[in-house]
């Protein structure tokens, strides 16, 4: 569990961009607590889990979730 932890660890550091829209971010939260175990959910440690996952897809594409919610509505 200690390697999985500190992969996991390296990974959620790698978001460089800085600027990105908040609004985006705050959409993917809600989206990505989906990767977050049940027993995190909702915790602060959960919540930085799927904060950082939205900063990643977010940084790929500053529209990644208006586009997922329109594909999804469609």
């Amino acid at each position: 569990m200690k390697k999985f932890d500190q992969f996991f660890g390296d990974y959620m550091k790698k978001v460089t961009k800085k600027n990105l829209p908040e609004k985006e971010i705050e959409k993917g939260e809600e989206v990505e607590q989906e990767h977050v175990s049940p027993k995190k959910r909702k915790t602060k440690e959960g919540k930085k889990i799927a904060r950082t996952i939205s900063k990643q897809h977010v940084e790929e594409d500053p529209k990644y979730y208006t586009k997922m919610e329109k594909w999804h509505n469609d």
